[in-house]
């Protein structure tokens, strides 16, 4: 009877705790910055900023600061904005 009670309580399959062990700790890469000089990285907040949007005053991720660390996150900001790649 105890064993059934265990299963009762811890009702997540197994499957669902699996891909949360095995994600990938995102990490922010120097070489995005290659191409894009409007980039700056925060280490101390682990936040992406784009130094061109901020100086326009946009409102945007990149200018309150972008924690989704990944190169798609840079490229789809410079496509979307128009940003020269340098």
């Amino acid at each position: 009877m105890a064993s059934k009670r265990l299963l009762d309580v811890c009702s997540t399959p197994p499957s669902k705790f699996a891909k949360i062990q095995n994600s990938p700790v995102r990490k922010f890469k120097d070489i995005w910055k290659i191409g894009h000089v409007w980039l700056r990285y925060e280490a101390k907040f682990k936040e992406m900023f784009c130094d061109i949007c901020i100086q326009a005053q946009n409102s945007n991720s990149f200018v309150t600061g972008c924690n989704v660390l990944k190169k798609e996150s840079v490229t789809k900001h410079a496509k979307i904005k128009g940003i020269t790649i340098i």
